[in-house]
């Protein structure tokens, strides 16, 4: 008799049991080691424009300040990059050209990239927004309500040597990926595999007033302390951070809805 070839049914079945076990264990470690380099990459972004924020300050004496660059342009919110309708000076992605390789440093690797460069999106196109709270001019000194003004740089939260204050706090962050508004988590980025919280994302494909576009929602629970989320600091470091005793609440004067979690100093 010639000697027998091949597997058995069952030896086969051991083997795929074997395979599928491994991967099984493998896995949760490439997961995990994907999400670590991609938050390598988010703070890489993050780094890259408070860089950009300190170039600028160097050649203007001030950092720069969203939306609001020129006199007459209302403040907008901290993640809004260009206002819809606006002339082309209501657009920070021109404040920035100089500095940064292109406007896509605003975005987190964690969401649906949306090219945010003046081709893809023109000035005037509509409201775009960032993946980033972009800090100086937006705030106000909560204790003292000292605000930023044109006509008096030297202002809180316009130069980064400037002591930025909140509630005796000293805040250090010139940007960060993490926001809270409204008493939920607004642009959660790192959580996807958290339960109980939703995010719907909308990115603009043809002209409208807005573009790349977060809506909130309800969250069963505090997602803040399970949430790695990068900042970069007014020293130019970049560091990651939970939702521990080095963030507090950060709220604009007038409008507490606009609040977000930041580093500071007690």
């Amino acid at each position: 008799m010639s000697p027998r070839k091949g597997f058995t049914l069952i030896e086969l079945l051991v083997v795929i049991s074997i395979i599928a076990l491994l991967i099984s264990i493998l896995l949760p470690a490439l997961r995990k080691a994907r999400q670590a380099g991609t938050n390598v990459q988010c703070m890489s972004n993050v780094r890259q424009v408070a860089m950009a924020m300190l170039a600028y300050e160097v050649d203007e004496d001030r950092l720069p300040i969203h939306v609001s660059e020129y006199p007459g342009v209302p403040k907008g919110h901290p993640h809004l990059l260009s206002r819809n309708g606006g002339p082309p000076y209501a657009d920070v992605r021109i404040a920035y050209k100089p500095y940064l390789a292109n406007a896509n440093f605003f975005t987190c690797p964690f969401v649906e990239k949306l090219d945010r460069s003046l081709e893809a999106y023109p000035s005037g196109f509509g409201r775009i927004y960032g993946d980033y709270v972009l800090t100086p001019g937006y705030y106000e000194d909560h204790v003292t309500g000292a605000a930023w003004s044109f006509t008096d740089p030297g202002i809180f939260w316009i130069r980064s040597q400037d002591q930025w204050l909140f509630d005796h706090y000293q805040v250090r962050a010139l940007v960060g990926d993490f926001s809270f508004q409204n008493g939920v988590i607004y642009n959660v980025k790192h959580a996807g595999e958290i339960k109980g919280w939703g995010l719907n994302y909308h990115p603009a494909t043809s002209a409208g007033a807005y573009a790349d576009v977060y809506y909130q929602a309800s969250f069963s629970q505090d997602v803040r302390l399970q949430i790695d989320t990068n900042f970069a600091m007014k020293d130019g470091s970049a560091a990651t951070f939970r939702g521990d005793d080095k963030l507090h609440r950060i709220e604009a004067i007038g409008n507490p809805t606009q609040s977000f979690l930041m580093p500071v100093l007690k």
